[in-house]
């Protein structure tokens, strides 16, 4: 059926209609009664009968779902969010959308869970296959015991018996090795999944307020780069490492909905040194962002007037990267003396940072490192915070 011929396409699918709602199809369409009223769908967009539109595919929403068909169900929720967000009801678009990441975060779970058995399962099986390995040992040294007699088999015996025990250490240690290096990337891939649940409440409340304010363009170009954002995490996640591109590019979306957040109370300049490719420079996902919103919540938040973040990146030497994260707020002494909201904020992100630095110099002997440091004027007055990040390239 050609969607392009409206006049022929209109003729089957009223048919078609008529068929559905005098018996039930068998074998219409790969997968059912959703995709044709994905069709109707397709068809009344092309001839502009949005109300037709959404209703059927509201149906193959609702078919999809009652026959749990994932990716049909994901598909539907998605063109359902982009249907609703380009004819102006954010609200709806808005619930669509949740859902399309909810349904998506439950199979990334499943998927985890999955792999983790898988792994658990391979550890049993080799467990099993070293306790049959060394039963084969113990028989093999049974029967050359009745070999050799005398001093002889008591020397043989030995220096077997002394082998066999410095290999089976020297295993067990490799075995060690290996699973908490297995389990660190677990807990690193784990820990990059996570996003500051206070900043996806506060963007949700914040469309909810531009919504309630009528400032609707305003509220659908925020939901656009939010919804981008988390993609980009979702997509970012599942890689050890990311070229530097991307983490900027997440970077700045990040900060463009802080700041509008914020009603323009600060600005961002990223400064990139000339010999820094940062399409081939590899870093871990996520590992700036956490010191940007600190930056945000200890530094500037507090200050009077507008402030700025400026991110520099250049290399240390040819072995190192050097990035910094500077703010001209009002520094880490006077921040910490604070009792404000923003003052007291703690950033979670800063920790699991943290950790992941100190997991990756333990497994891969990098030397990586940050560094805090308080800038002063002339007078000795604060002018703001430092971070630098100096890692291996």
């Amino acid at each position: 059926m050609d969607l392009n011929i409206l006049d022929s396409t209109k003729l089957y699918l009223n048919a078609a209609e008529k068929i559905m709602g005098q018996k039930p199809l068998i074998l219409v369409a790969p997968y059912g009664n959703p995709e044709i009223d994905y069709t109707f769908f397709k068809y009344y967009m092309l001839t502009g009968n949005e109300k037709g539109a959404q209703k059927n595919l509201e149906a193959a929403l609702l078919q999809a779902q009652s026959c749990r068909y994932v990716p049909l169900v994901l598909k539907y929720t998605n063109e359902l969010h982009l249907f609703l967000l380009k004819k102006g009801d954010s609200l709806q678009a808005l619930r669509y959308l949740l859902q399309y990441h909810a349904i998506q975060d439950s199979l990334n779970i499943t998927n985890t869970r999955a792999r983790i058995a898988s792994f658990e399962i391979e550890q049993q099986q080799q467990q099993r296959e070293n306790e049959i390995e060394q039963l084969k040992t113990q028989k093999n040294l049974q029967r050359n015991n009745y070999l050799f007699a005398g001093a002889i088999l008591i020397i043989i015996v030995f220096g077997i018996l002394s082998r066999l025990r410095y290999k089976r250490k020297r295993d067990k240690e490799q075995l060690t090795s290996d699973f908490k290096n297995q389990l660190a990337q677990a807990e690193t891939k784990a820990l990059r999944a996570q996003m500051n649940p206070h900043f996806i409440f506060n963007s949700l409340n914040s469309i909810n307020s531009f919504v309630m304010e009528q400032k609707h363009e305003i509220a659908s170009d925020y939901l656009i780069k939010f919804s981008k954002l988390i993609r980009l995490i979702l997509d970012n996640s599942r890689s050890e490492t990311i070229s530097i591109e991307k983490e900027l590019e997440t970077l700045k979306l990040y900060l463009l909905l802080e700041v509008a957040r914020f009603d323009n109370r600060f600005n961002c300049v990223y400064n990139i040194a000339e010999d820094v490719n940062i399409n081939s420079i590899m870093i871990p996902p996520m590992l700036l962002q956490p010191f940007v919103e600190n930056a945000i919540w200890h530094g500037l938040m507090q200050k009077e007037g507008e402030g700025t973040i400026t991110v520099e990146i250049k290399k240390a030497d040819e072995e190192f990267l050097k990035i910094s994260i500077t703010d001209d707020g009002i520094a880490r002494e006077k921040a910490a003396g604070l009792k404000s909201k923003s003052a007291t904020h703690k950033s979670h992100g800063l920790k699991v940072t943290s950790q992941r630095i100190a997991m990756m110099n333990q497994f891969n002997s990098s030397s990586a490192q940050v560094i805090i440091v308080d800038l002063k004027d002339e007078q000795g007055g604060a002018m703001g915070t430092r971070v630098e990040l100096v890692i291996p390239i």
